[in-house]
């Protein structure tokens, strides 16, 4: 699979890792949705991707589960790296294990690797196929949480 052939949604992709990774989808030629929470932030992401040469799209947060059910798009849950040398990370006064780079490779290989094709709903934990909380599977769960974020986000 090379990027050039592909469309990458890049969740968290304002900031840190999530930035990191819609730039070098978007250096190989994917073209990038960049997805987050901060518009401003987003518009700059894209305009420095636009400037190099890429293509891209902003798309606000909110909850596309359900809306992608059914569709050949493939969503895949990743944990990248433990503690990235993030300002989030800096901010908290926690000192950092692991690069953005090691975070961005592991984001990279799901959106890059052919052996991913057609899996959808995993967990990964770096490059390893792991397991999620066993609540991420509790579908009552699941429910509970998107109901409440819309009411919460007003989205109701």
């Amino acid at each position: 699979m090379t990027a050039n052939t592909r469309v990458a949604l890049i969740t968290g992709s304002t900031d840190g890792v999530g930035r990191r990774v819609a730039e070098r989808l978007a250096d190989g030629g994917a073209t990038v949705l960049i997805h987050g929470r901060d518009q401003a932030r987003g518009e700059r992401l894209l305009a420095d991707i636009r400037k190099a040469g890429g293509t891209g799209d902003f798309l606000p947060a909110d909850l596309l589960a359900e809306e992608l059910k059914g569709s050949s798009v493939t969503a895949n849950c990743l944990h990248p790296a433990t503690y990235m040398d993030t300002a989030m990370v800096r901010d908290s006064g926690v000192s950092p294990l692991s690069s953005v780079e090691e975070g961005a490779d592991a984001i990279l290989h799901l959106a890059r690797s052919g052996e991913m094709a057609g899996r959808t709903g995993l967990y990964f934990d770096g490059l390893r196929e792991s397991r999620a909380n066993a609540q991420a599977y509790d579908t009552a769960a699941r429910e509970r949480l998107r109901t409440l974020s819309l009411a919460l986000t007003g989205l109701a």
